[in-house]
């Protein structure tokens, strides 16, 4: 793992980002075993009245006691695997924070997408730290202010690369994960949190 790290205040949060926290090696090789090993799931949401398809697989890999739901949708809860916990390992020294759940998401392509959203249900607390471990294709991140939708940041996620939110960032602040139209191959986020039963 590699210490580099950039360090940014935002919205009464901050933002670091590691954009080379695991070699190329071990990113192709996790890439591979995530993407075959994880319970990808295909969910509709109700939107102005009709079903809509996620553009996006998903997974949630959690203990036992640990539920997730959103935009109406509950997901199952699945055990942890030997990548996902190794992971999650090396996710908590880096963080110096535990974690007991992970939402996995799987972007085929530059169509699968993640919409403008915050990490702030009520069962991740008050200021929850969020660290997002990425594989693959390059996509951007962007965060922006509640207060001021032109005031926001930018980030070109590496493949093995982590970015962790803390602070108020998730009251504060929204983050996408936007389509493009450019060539794009295939990318996975984990995304672990400490999630209240």
């Amino acid at each position: 793992m590699s210490n580099e790290s950039h360090t940014t205040d935002f919205c009464k949060g901050q933002i670091i980002y590691h954009p080379k926290w695991l070699t190329p090696k071990n990113s192709n090789k996790y890439l591979s075993q995530l993407k075959q090993s994880l319970p990808w799931k295909s969910d509709k949401i109700r939107f102005m009245g009709k079903q809509h398809s996620i553009p996006r697989l998903h997974a949630w890999i959690a203990d036992s006691n640990i539920n997730y739901s959103y935009s109406g949708i509950s997901l199952e809860i699945n055990p942890w695997s030997t990548a996902t916990r190794e992971l999650k390992m090396l996710c908590e020294q880096s963080c110096q924070h535990s974690f007991n759940s992970m939402l996995a998401n799987y972007y085929r392509n530059g169509k699968d997408s993640n919409g403008w959203h915050a990490d702030n249900e009520k069962e991740l607390g008050q200021n929850p730290l969020i660290a997002i471990v990425s594989f693959g294709q390059v996509r951007r991140l962007s965060i922006r202010s509640n207060d001021n939708h032109k005031e926001k940041l930018d980030y070109d996620l590496a493949n093995g690369s982590l970015i962790i939110m803390k602070g108020e960032l998730q009251h504060q602040t929204q983050h996408c994960l936007r389509k493009t139209q450019k060539d794009c191959a295939e990318r996975i986020s984990l995304t672990f949190r400490l999630t209240n039963a």
